[in-house]
């Protein structure tokens, strides 16, 4: 997925990060036929990248919160 897709996570985060990965098996059935809606997931897989204004701790805390929202799903 690329950085429009927003995923909304179990603490009602929605994150859209940079590119983005999810297992087939793990993605609605009718996730393709969804308009303007989020995926209520963590993905298997992010990208991030580092823009000049992005401080190290901002993005450390942003991959914390991915890593424990994927552990509880």
């Amino acid at each position: 997925f690329g950085p429009s897709t927003g995923f909304r996570l179990k603490n009602k985060a929605i994150r859209s990060p940079d590119a983005a990965f999810v297992a087939a098996k793990r993605l609605p059935q009718d996730w393709e036929t969804r308009e303007d809606q989020f995926l209520d997931l963590a993905s298997d897989f992010i990208i991030e990248i580092r823009s000049s204004t992005d401080s190290l701790e901002k993005l450390k805390r942003k991959m914390q919160e991915y890593i424990e929202k994927r552990r509880y799903m």
